[in-house]
């Protein structure tokens, strides 16, 4: 008889890091400590295998929120310029996309007037 080699699932993968290489998700969760489903999805998100481990501090996350100049000064997100003159998220965001400047948007400047056209009805 032949030499045993051991089976792995055929969908496993090799996780290479600092700390050694496993031969599947579990076998690194096993030595990790960290949930299996955990280092599959960090590594899916494009984490390294040292990060998706926890030895290495994960990757930074990019700011999402778009810089908005309001008065001279930068705000780095709609959000942020909302609460720094009081106003809810949603009612900046609504204003911008009807194309009020941001400073009509958070109330320095009068709103831009109203397009509402009178119809005639007849009656």
């Amino acid at each position: 008889m032949g030499a045993s080699k051991k089976r792995t699932a055929p969908n496993a993968r090799v996780v290479e890091s600092s700390k050694g290489i496993f031969p599947s998700f579990r076998a690194a969760s096993k030595a990790t400590g960290v949930e299996e489903g955990t280092i599959q999805s960090r590594i899916e998100k494009g984490w390294t295998a040292d990060q998706a481990l926890g030895i290495e501090a994960p990757p930074k996350i990019e700011p999402r929120g778009k810089e908005v100049v309001c008065a001279g000064v930068k705000y780095k997100s709609v959000p942020s310029l909302a609460r720094a003159f009081g106003f809810n998220n949603i009612r900046v965001y609504k204003r911008l996309a009807r194309n009020w400047t941001p400073e009509q948007a958070a109330g320095l400047e009068p709103a831009p007037p109203c397009r509402i056209t009178k119809t005639a009805f007849a009656g």
